[in-house]
């Protein structure tokens, strides 16, 4: 298994705090996906207003199904966008999902209007596929994300 996927969410926490630790001081997000979904998830690109993945060799390109991956982003956004669905790694939470190639001439302005808006929990649905996700109120809060299909 890659560096950057876990079997469990505590040691998905235990890697991105460890990134926290090596980054040092500053506004940062410790991010967590959790794949609960049958399948894997594969990395498709990003799309950052303010900052960067630290350390892009710890980020996770494919979550196996049932897995967790982590990754630390220091300033105070990105995103990751697997298959169908975007997520936003801010001090708010938010999600959006749609068909595979939706995101590949998406309007990035009408998202940052849109995350902005967001709130510290937020619920997308589409097709059966459901992204659940939260973060805290911190200067280097912890972003969970759970990305499932409707039942």
């Amino acid at each position: 298994m890659p560096d950057d996927v876990f079997d469990n969410y505590e040691d998905a926490v235990k890697n991105v705090r460890k990134l926290k630790e090596e980054f040092g001081t500053g506004v940062s997000t410790l991010s967590l996906i959790h794949n609960a979904t049958e399948e894997s998830l594969t990395f498709v690109t990003s799309h950052d207003w303010w900052g960067h993945i630290y350390n892009y060799k710890t980020y996770p390109q494919v979550i196996g199904a049932g897995k967790w991956g982590g990754f630390l982003h220091v300033k105070t956004a990105g995103l990751l966008l697997v298959q169908k669905l975007l997520l936003f790694i801010v001090a708010n939470a938010y999600a959006e999902i749609n068909e595979a190639h939706y995101f590949d001439h998406i309007d990035w302005g009408s998202v940052e209007n849109s995350v902005n808006a967001a709130g510290r929990q937020h619920y997308a649905e589409w097709e059966g596929c459901i992204a659940d996700v939260n973060t805290e109120s911190d200067t280097s809060p912890l972003y969970k994300g759970e990305i499932s299909l409707k039942s």
